[in-house]
This record gives structure tokens, sequence and C-alpha cells, in this order.
């Protein structure tokens, strides 16, 4: 555009102009600005880059903190600490998750009607909890005193030097439960079921069986409880 004449670039600091009549010893400075400039960028970014992980090699963490801790500021000291008005539900929904008697679908529904919620950038309440959100949350070591970072293309786990939430036992229990290895028994777990897991519906869900009376077994399929909520509620089947 500057060659086409449709534009000129003015410098006011430096005083350097270019347009279409630049000569070959101002094409030269240009370029060496350029190259500058773009050392600059890159110098500027490897700084920011070893403050990062000098930051973690140290126990702190560089970013937002996670759902339950405040990003807080000292003078020019950066720390985080617990957020007491959700710290607590957290707590909760990892000591009742722990159980095995809830599933993730369950906990979102119990932690959105005690009423956490994100929380805003001025320190006021923001929108309800997400599933994906109460998942991420059981997922993370953070609450129990580990970071988890990515280094050069590998995850590392570090300590952190901030209060923890939960012990490490009680994520351990969560982790167990979330990822199928101590789930709580059904109330047919344990009974010798006739077909249980062996043929499927015409719909392509499972065919369950279950028990009515105390002696009688029926079969039916697990799409039936999902059609007999869809009557109760006839918007959804739009």
């Amino acid at each position: 555009m500057v060659r086409d004449g449709k534009i000129e670039l003015h410098f006011v600091a430096s005083g350097f102009v270019i347009d279409k009549e630049m000569k070959s010893q101002q094409s030269v400075m240009w370029n060496v600005n350029v190259l500058g400039a773009e050392l600059f960028i890159d110098q500027l970014r490897e700084s920011t880059k070893r403050g990062l992980l000098k930051k973690i090699d140290d126990g702190e963490w560089p970013t937002q903190a996670p759902l339950g801790y405040l990003n807080v500021q000292d003078g020019r000291k950066k720390w985080i600490k617990l957020d007491t008005e959700r710290a607590t539900l957290i707590k909760r929904l990892f000591e009742e998750f722990s159980t095995g008697t809830y599933t993730v679908r369950q906990m979102h529904k119990r932690m959105k009607d005690l009423g956490l919620r994100h929380r805003l950038p001025g320190g006021g309440p923001g929108s309800p909890v997400s599933k994906n959100t109460i998942y991420r949350i059981l997922e993370n070591p953070f609450y129990c005193g580990t970071m988890v970072v990515t280094r050069y293309g590998e995850t590392k786990k570090v300590k952190h030097n901030y209060e923890t939430l939960i012990s490490e036992a009680l994520f351990k229990r969560c982790e167990d439960v979330r990822l199928g290895r101590k789930k709580k028994s059904f109330h047919y777990g344990q009974r010798p079921l006739i077909f249980r897991g062996l043929i499927k519906c015409g719909c392509g869900r499972a065919i369950t069986p279950y028990v009515r009376k105390g002696k009688y077994t029926y079969l039916k399929c697990t799409r039936y409880r999902e059609e007999k909520f869809l009557l109760t509620v006839p918007w959804l089947k739009k």
C-alpha cells in the first residue's frame, strides 16, 4: 500500500517517514527497525515464560485461581486465599460425592440448589455452575494441595503453598468414584437377574430387569423412564 501511494507512515518520535518515494537507505532503516521490534518481542516472551516457570517452581499458581479460591494482591505481592463464600460448598461437594451415592449430574443439581455460583471480576455472584464445572472441580487436585502444570509438552504435578480445602485421601476417594472404581451398589446390583446386560431393545437401548412384589421379574427398555418423563413435560418433545 505504501508503494502504491495509498498510505504514508510517519513516526513521530524519530521523524522517520515511509512513502512511495522512499529511498533504498530508508528501506534498509525500516527493515532494521522491524528486526529490532521482533527481537524485543522475543526477549519479552522469554522473560515472561521464565517468570511463570519460576513461580511454578516456588509453588505459586501463576494464573486465575480455581473456583473456591480468590486472587488477592497486597502491594506488589500477589497471593491466593480461600473464598469463604464458596469453599464450604465445594468441600461439601467432595464429601458427598465421595460416598458414591450421587452422580455428577445429581451433584450439579444439589450445588445449584445450594447456591454455588461463579464469581464476577467485581466480586459479585455470577452465573450458576454448570455440569462441566462440577466435573472440573472434582478432577482438579489443586483443592488438596497439588497444581497440575504442562511444561514443554509434559504434564507435571507440583505442590503449592496455599491453604488446602480437602485432604488427599478425600480427593482419592472422589477419584475412585468418578472413575468407577468404588461406585455404590444399586438396589438390584447384587441380584442374579435374568438377561442383565445381554439383550437390547429395538430402539437400541438396553433391556433392564426389575423385581415387583418381591418375586416377579420384569424386563423393560431403559428408555421407559425417559419417555414417561417426556409425557409429563410435553414441550421437551419439541
